[in-house]
């Protein structure tokens, strides 16, 4: 049997919005169970190694710089290049894509030499001018061709994501007044325009229900939607919700684990033994009854939970929060609030560990 992850789900029935918000209240956590089975079960015995990370997808700009007519745009794991000439749009030449077990996220280091960088924040994206008073313009959140105050283009990127969903083909995200649709099969991530009332909320979670998507806002109301290209379209008025629950409990092995929610502390209390604790923990994946996968600031690491005491196997720089993990056919996705997708791989161990 192959691993499946699926979010935890309510068998409430009481009405759509119970059995959305029983739903939501878990899944907001980036805890999931293996598909079919009860608890955290696995039918692979053979011991792991730490994944591998193997590509990132999306994430925010965090830096730019300009030398001649080229712009290098940085992101957290990807660089790219362009050409800015004439009156045409700006090319892109060069992208190069690295992942977190290749190497450190990009920075303003990544920029030539002998160009002045700038870091890009939500409060200071980078600008610089083009011919016939247009200026080209990279900030947090997407590029664009500006002329007197006037978006000639906009090209957005994921960034200040809040909810993720999985529903084994597809991941769905939602933050920054929009929705994103990555792609399993293709790799690809695409935005999805939402109805300006429902953006003008603040989406902060994204649940599929069949053929819907229900979409959290910051407001606590609910909205059905289906997603037609690249248009969401709603399917009814939206209602409200009660107050989404974060702490949970799972058992893992020999363990407990003991979770309020992201930010919080994690508690891993072993079966008639002491406890143990790890800080400030964002997001967490249990793989088989062994291993746990956590997300802690701009960290991820693997924890075996066989050892005594529990011990972090390796650890990764991502350079930013990872709000969800998910795990399917030993593939796995990470999912952060900037830095995107990013698409892993479990590795079987051929000496125990």
């Amino acid at each position: 049997m192959s691993y499946k992850a699926k979010p935890f789900e309510s068998t409430l029935k009481a009405s759509a919005f119970a059995a959305l918000f029983a739903a939501w209240s878990v899944s907001l956590l980036g805890i999931f169970v293996l598909m079919g089975c009860s608890g955290i079960q696995s039918t692979v015995r053979a011991p792991l190694s730490a994944p591998e990370w193997r590509q990132a997808t999306g994430g925010s700009y965090v830096a730019a710089c300009r030398q001649g007519d080229t712009v290098t745009a940085v992101s957290h794991f990807i660089l790219e290049r362009w050409t800015l000439q004439d009156a045409r749009p700006p090319s892109l030449t060069h992208r190069a894509v690295g992942s977190p077990s290749s190497q450190a996220p990009f920075s303003a280091t990544a920029c030539p030499s002998e160009a002045v960088a700038q870091s890009i924040t939500r409060e200071r994206p980078f600008s610089t001018p083009m011919e016939k008073k247009r200026r080209f313009v990279v900030s947090s959140s997407g590029r664009a061709v500006v002329h007197n105050d006037r978006y000639l283009d906009w090209r957005t990127v994921p960034s200040g994501l809040e909810g993720v969903t999985f529903d084994g083909a597809s991941l769905w995200m939602v933050g920054q007044h929009s929705l994103w649709h990555f792609n399993v099969k293709s790799q690809t991530l695409s935005p999805k325009a939402l109805p300006g009332h429902i953006g003008a909320r603040s989406p902060v979670a994204v649940f599929r229900d069949g053929a819907a998507l229900w979409i959290r806002t910051r407001d606590g109301h609910g909205w059905p939607v289906v997603v037609r290209g690249n248009y969401v379209h709603p399917l009814s008025a939206g209602g409200p919700l009660p107050p989404a629950l974060t702490e949970t409990r799972v058992p893992v092995g020999q363990h407990t684990v003991h979770w309020a929610g992201p930010g919080t502390q994690l508690r891993a209390e072993r079966a008639g033994g002491a406890s143990q604790t790890i800080d400030g923990v964002d997001a967490l994946l249990p793989i088989s009854d062994r291993y746990l996968l956590v997300g802690s600031g701009t960290s991820v690491t693997f924890w075996d939970l066989a050892s005594v005491p529990i011990k972090s196997v390796r650890a990764w720089d991502f350079g930013g929060t990872t709000i969800a993990f998910f795990l399917s056919d030993d593939v796995l996705y990470a999912v952060g609030r900037d830095y995107g997708v990013i698409t892993g791989a479990l590795r079987r161990s051929s000496v125990p560990n």
